[in-house]
């Protein structure tokens, strides 16, 4: 045989082995349309054990339309979505549509694979299968698909009613076509811009009475979500158990671990989220969905801080802004670089944070979403705390309750509540902290979830007169507040403070030491220290905290050494954070020479010393 004469193949048994993969390619492309038919065509009929290579081959030499070849790519997606090969599967839909007979059939299978380009995040991809769908106006759900695909490729920052007017009309007409799931995603994606942009009252009972009208299970993460999205304190409640359900289940699809955590951080419970969050970043991250993960990675970072693990946070912050930027993500770099502000007004780095939060003020005006102008005014919030200075965090503060302020969102007030008093009562404003209880408590009713609740407690504390503090500090204490460090810490420092102002000094030290600890832990040095100087005052003296040698790494640093400490490769560890090889072996060369260290071994003592969440 010439070809294996002159070394370009090679046959082994019933192997073919190509000396090159471009000889391969030469020889496809040398050939002409009825000898490449002929030759797939005896691959489909050779090819037994599997399955969907025999298929390709089987299409490969099919003109024309072919219905029941057709159904077997559909059947052939299906299996690659459930592996999460998103891309193969939109390939796969595009054959299928060349085989389908039907102009309805062709547009459906085109309208499904634009809406996995759209999840994908690839929006010119999408335009070019929906610009192929050839649609009609006999196809009524057709519209509300398109409008779908659409709206799933871009962030529901702007604050536009008129968007989410047009999501009620599309829920409602695929709805009316019996595409009960497609109306449920619109609702959902209207009522995140709901939040998202703070929308009105009137809008907001439109989509609940719209959301009533599908008469979906209660279980529904969809449905669970509406609710929290539209009315975040009035359904805290009831919401945090039906999450608490379905909490510690498995999710194959990252898109319902990912509701199920986004819903869990709007309305406050923080410590379900974080693991939806982290169950849905790790499947996206290996489907290489890198947008929605840059999206995930923020939230989970917020679930994270309030639950205790700022160096998780750190690092979730650090990878979504650099995701986001990656995937011109602009509304989840301004959303991350607020994260990465907050976390650093709260360990004692108020320049730093004031940094942060006005490279991520001039992101959030730009996409106009009242959401990131809220979160950067609690960023900025505690960092004044923080630094000492209760009147300025009273007036950061003050505009996320301030109708008229562009940082006005009533679905996130509720995230300020013990920040909002505590800077209140300290800078001479108890009246306004009062009234923003009173409103907490009476739209809560009757069972807030339990980090309001305790977040209730601890500002009625503050404001409570001497006879009735105590009873106020005890009960925010409570079992509740183990799940929040930071807020369990500050209830400590307070209440100690409070006992030696009784003249209480001995009993005000076991509280102040807690707090001192939890604050080690979190490496919240500026309350740290008020926790010590509190006990200097009652008569015991501290230690400084001392530094640990993994804190002099950044985010980014630390992820590489605590995926190298697994025993993952250069090349496995750069796979794992979309890096390049030799970036990472450039940040282990870094990582050495901070720690003081020669090579890998050295790496598992220097992270040892990292604490669990604390608590």
């Amino acid at each position: 045989m010439p070809a294996v004469a002159a070394k370009l193949i090679e046959i082994n048994g019933t192997e073919v082995r190509f000396r090159h993969p471009l000889v391969r390619s030469a020889m496809h492309q040398a050939a002409d349309l009825a000898t490449r038919q002929r030759i797939h065509a005896a691959l489909a009929a050779t090819i037994q054990d599997q399955l969907d290579r025999r298929l390709w081959h089987r299409a490969a030499a099919t003109i024309g339309p072919d219905d029941e070849l057709a159904r077997e790519y559909d059947r052939m997606a299906a299996r690659a979505l459930r592996r999460g090969a998103v891309a193969m599967a939109i390939e796969i839909l595009e054959n299928a549509a060349r085989l389908s007979s039907t102009a309805r059939a062709k547009s459906d299978r085109l309208l499904r694979a634009a809406e996995l380009a759209a999840d994908l995040g690839q929006p010119e991809l999408m335009e070019r299968l929906l610009r192929q769908a050839d649609t009609d106006e006999s196809d009524r759900l057709a519209p509300a698909r398109i409008a779908w695909c659409r709206e799933i490729s871009q962030p529901p920052a702007v604050h536009d009613p008129a968007k989410i007017l047009a999501l009620i009309g599309f829920a409602i007409d695929a709805h009316a076509a019996g595409a009960t799931d497609l109306a449920a995603n619109l609702l959902w994606r209207a009522a995140q811009r709901f939040w998202w942009g703070d929308a009105s009252d009137e809008l907001c009972a439109k989509l609940l009475a719209a959301a009533d009208r599908l008469e979906l299970p209660e279980a529904d993460p969809r449905l669970i979500a509406i609710f929290a999205y539209l009315e975040p304190l009035r359904r805290g409640g009831d919401l945090y158990f039906k999450l608490q359900t379905l909490a510690g289940t498995g999710h194959a699809d990252p898109s319902v671990a990912r509701i199920l955590g986004s819903t869990s951080n709007v309305i406050g419970t923080f410590d379900i989220s974080a693991n939806f969050l982290a169950e849905s970043s790790a499947a996206l991250r290996a489907q290489g969905r890198l947008s929605d993960l840059a999206r995930v990675l923020f939230a989970q970072g917020w679930a994270e801080t309030e639950v205790g693990d700022w160096t998780a946070a750190l690092r979730e912050a650090e990878e979504s802004a650099r995701l986001a930027e990656e995937t011109g993500g602009l509304p989840w770099v301004a959303a991350a670089t607020i994260l990465k502000a907050k976390l650093a007004g709260m360990r004692g780095e108020p320049e730093q944070s004031e940094a942060y939060a006005a490279q991520a003020e001039a992101l959030a005006l730009s996409v106009g979403a009242s959401f990131l102008l809220a979160m950067l005014q609690l960023a900025r919030g505690i960092s004044a705390i923080g630094a000492g200075r209760h009147w300025e965090a009273f007036e950061h503060l003050r505009r996320l309750f301030a109708p008229a302020d562009p940082a006005f969102n009533a679905g996130l007030q509720f995230f300020g509540v013990a920040d909002f008093v505590e800077a209140a009562v300290f800078s001479g404003h108890p009246e306004a902290a009062a009234g923003v209880i009173d409103e907490m408590e009476r739209v809560s009713a009757p069972m807030p979830v339990p980090w309001v609740g305790t977040m209730l407690q601890y500002g009625k504390a503050l404001l409570a007169a001497p006879d009735k503090a105590e009873q106020y500090f005890l009960q925010g204490l409570g079992p509740a507040a183990k799940k929040w460090p930071f807020l369990r810490g500050r209830l400590l420092l307070a209440y100690g403070g409070w006992l030696r102002r009784q003249r209480r000094s001995a009993n005000a030290r076991a509280p102040l030491r807690e707090a001192r600890d939890i604050f080690d832990a979190l490496g919240a040095s500026p309350w740290g220290d008020r926790a010590r100087e509190e006990l200097r005052a009652s008569g015991e003296t501290s230690r400084r905290r001392t530094e640990q040698a993994w804190e002099k790494l950044t985010p980014q640093e630390l992820h590489i050494a605590q995926l190298a400490v697994e025993g993952l490769s250069n090349k496995e560890i750069g796979a794992k954070l979309y890096l390049s090889h030799r970036t990472v072996g450039y940040h282990l060369h870094r990582i050495f020479s901070k720690a003081g260290i020669t090579s890998r071994a050295g790496l598992r003592p220097l992270l040892t010393s990292i604490s669990p969440p604390a608590s």
